[in-house]
């Protein structure tokens, strides 16, 4: 894993990130890097540097382009959590090929089947993330999943495909990794130790 790679991308999404309009104003999140870094760091740290070395030339495309991939991957989330406005929109996004899809899906399943088993292990943990189901007001994880997977190209998404089956055939489960970077990155030596500390803060609260 390449940090400096890692802190390429970061520079970029970030920009994009902070550009993206909202409804009703700039979110305070989009002001927010310190926690952007942690959820974006975690998550790159489990790919191998041809992946990070793929995505960031998809973002110097899309920079080049005028694209802003932020952008469009929470316009593509609208196809499941605001299908009418959706409708209005979807044809000023760029086309997802029909191979692009399909690894989207199969990389959704194989996360959303790791996730599954974290949830079981660890509730506490998992119960502070996005849930299985799209509201009016929180996105669900899948439909987030393959909002920001869209946005990748082909090379991107088939090497990710690629690194997520290698793991799989040997039960490693990647979204592990991405969680105890997380929880590392909060403090906690691993997910245990963070799980306990949840569960303690829950029931002080009731």
């Amino acid at each position: 894993m390449n940090a400096g790679l890692i802190e390429k991308i970061i520079d970029i999404e970030f920009e994009m990130f902070t550009a993206v309009n909202n409804q009703g104003g700039k979110a305070t999140c989009q002001d927010d890097r310190k926690t952007f870094e942690i959820m974006r760091i975690s998550q790159f740290e489990i790919y191998n540097d041809e992946i990070l070395q793929s995505w960031l030339e998809d973002l110097r495309r899309a920079e080049a382009a005028k694209r802003n991939l932020m952008t469009e991957k929470y316009a593509r989330m609208m196809e499941y959590t605001f299908p009418a406005e959706y409708e209005q929109i979807k044809d000023s996004l760029p086309e997802v090929s029909d191979p692009a899809k399909q690894a989207v899906e199969e990389i959704a399943a194989i996360y959303l089947q790791w996730d599954t088993e974290l949830e079981a292990e660890y509730p506490a943990i998992t119960s502070r993330g996005r849930g299985s189901q799209d509201t009016e007001y929180v996105t669900s994880k899948q439909t987030y999943l393959k909002g920001e997977l869209s946005t990748y190209s082909e090379r991107t998404l088939y090497l990710i495909l690629k690194w997520l089956r290698d793991h799989e055939k040997k039960n490693e489960n990647l979204a592990a990794k991405l969680l105890l970077n997380t929880v590392n990155m909060y403090g906690y030596e691993n997910l245990k130790d963070a799980e306990a500390a949840i569960k303690a803060g829950k029931e002080q609260q009731t």
